[in-house]
């Protein structure tokens, strides 16, 4: 299981997916709807920014998500 998914929607556009985890327990949620192939890296950056500096000692990516990034309000659709 990913703990990082993209789906595709169309040529060059993608949906991000979060959250799943090693086990295959808990499945990754939608995260942003629509990601253009050349924005990929910049949205993915601020969250693996705020992972290495927010997570819990040794929390993986998925289980932070699910705890931090997925209980947010969701970001503004493209």
């Amino acid at each position: 299981m990913a703990e990082i998914g993209f789906v595709g929607k169309g040529p060059g556009k993608y949906q991000l997916y979060l959250g799943g985890n090693e086990a295959s327990t808990r499945l990754n949620r939608v995260y942003k709807d629509v990601v253009k192939n050349e924005d990929i890296v910049s949205e993915l950056r601020p969250l693996l920014s705020r992972y290495a500096s927010e997570r819990s000692s040794g929390e993986r990516f998925g289980d932070y998500c699910d705890r931090v990034i997925l209980s947010e309000p969701l970001p503004a659709t493209n």
